[in-house]
């Protein structure tokens, strides 16, 4: 059974969008807009950036920069764990 959709409606960089979403998945859309958002905000505060097709690419490289950054943290973790279990044992 296909899940339930719902259209929500979002302000991404000062512009609204209807967009479909699975209900489960609305809190998550939500929350990846408002980190589009903080991030276009970030970037022309600091760099006055105004195309909006650059703001974009510099939006989409930070958060795919920061979302590498995070799954190195994890990888990390994951290894000091391992490495921890192994002397515990």
């Amino acid at each position: 059974m296909t899940p339930k959709s719902n259209s929500i409606t979002l302000e991404i960089l000062g512009k609204p969008m209807i967009l479909g979403c699975p209900e489960h998945e609305v809190e998550n859309l939500k929350a990846a807009a408002n980190a589009v958002n903080r991030v276009a905000k970030e970037i022309t505060t600091q760099q006055n950036v105004f195309d909006r097709e650059r703001l974009a690419i510099l939006v989409g490289l930070t958060l795919a920069h920061e979302l590498n950054g995070h799954h190195q943290e994890a990888h990390d973790f994951l290894e000091l764990s391992d490495e921890l279990k192994a002397l515990l044992a």
